[in-house]
Parts: structure tokens; sequence; C-alpha cells
């Protein structure tokens, strides 16, 4: 048995607008990722990563657990199960796309297989090329990832364990920064210069 786990976030304005865990958790002996997120501000419920295969989808009330802390509960639990006939997923977009639409009052946790090598799909529109941090050092575009501003697809050339690798994506949006990480802290001091540096050229 092996499970696999995966923490992401995406900050509007030092707010956490979507997030999650890295909290582990078993799942009937399948290895399994999962994301956890809101409504977008395009009224969209995202997964970033692209899933090939969907296997569960829960959600639960913003105000169950007291605002954004309901991640922690969601990462545990799954929240209430949402029927597969319910929902159908677009892994061109990222989009789970919910019948009668999401709800902005809820958090919704996606469990599933990740395509790999890994894709993503930078939501809310990314305005320029992203930043894309892994294991300490930064990537370089068009050799080990390629990313299309026109459709926000960034899609790594290698295969990676997202699960256990450390990686930090960093995208500019017009009304805000975001990002999409996993085990930040273990090169915090090479990942906050990285960043550093990138901004600069926005000053």
């Amino acid at each position: 048995m092996r499970t696999k786990y995966l923490t992401i976030s995406v900050l509007a304005s030092l707010l956490f607008f979507s997030c999650g865990s890295s909290k582990k958790l078993l799942v009937d002996d399948e290895t399994t990722t999962f994301v956890n997120t809101t409504l977008s501000e395009d009224g969209g419920v995202y997964t970033t990563c692209v899933f090939s295969e969907i296997k569960f989808v829960g959600k639960m009330p913003l105000a169950a657990s007291g605002g954004f802390s309901v991640y922690d509960e969601l990462s545990r639990t799954g929240g209430e199960q949402i029927d597969s006939s319910s929902f159908e997923y677009d892994s061109s977009t990222g989009e789970l796309k919910l019948n009668g639409g999401g709800d902005k009052n809820s958090a919704y946790h996606v469990r599933g297989v990740y395509q790999n090598p890994p894709v993503f799909i930078l939501h809310a529109n990314a305005c320029d090329d992203p930043l894309v941090l892994f294991e300490g050092k930064k990537l370089v575009k068009d050799v080990d990832y390629t990313f299309d501003l026109e459709t926000s697809k960034l899609a790594f050339r290698d295969e990676m364990d997202i699960d256990r690798a450390s990686f930090s994506i960093i995208w500019l949006t017009h009304k805000r920064e975001c990002a999409f990480e996993n085990d930040y802290g273990k090169f915090q001091a090479e990942y906050d210069r990285l960043h550093s540096d990138w901004l600069k050229k926005y000053e």
C-alpha cells in the first residue's frame, strides 16, 4: 500500500484563495493525489494539476471549520462525497464541471491520478511566463518544461513525483500573484531569493 499527498497554495493579495494540506490520506489501497480548491474568480472549479483519472470528489462548507481551516478537515475526511454522475472533468482545462455550477461558499476535495509527466493549467490566466522552481533551483523554459501563455498550460518534460518533490510554480495574473507548490519549506531560503529576483523585473 502506498499513499501520496500534495501541498498546493494559491495566494490572492496575501490571502489564501485555494490551498491544500500535506496530511497523508489512505485511499482504499490505491495511490492517489488530492487537491483542495474553491470557486475561481471566473466561477469555475479548477484543479490546476491535471488529472488523468478522478477517483473522488467531495465538498464542505467553508464555514464548517472556521474559514480556510476547512482544508485541514477536507484533507482528513474528503468532505461530503459528490456522486460521479453530478460532475465532469475537463483535462484540457483542469476544470471540474459540476451540475448546477460551483458553490462560492464551499471548498472542494478532488482526488485522483495525475498526468505524468505533470501538466498544470495556471488558472486565472497568467499574464506572463511563470517562475518554476524545483528542488531548490530555477528551471529553464523549453529545456525543463514548456509553457503556452495563450492557454496557460505548463508541461514538464520529464516524469516526476509531485507528491514528494519540492517545487513551486508562481505566476502573475492581472489581479494577483498565484502559486502552486509542494514542500516549499525544504528549500525556502533558495526559493525566497529566486522569487525576489524574479519580481524585480516587474518593479
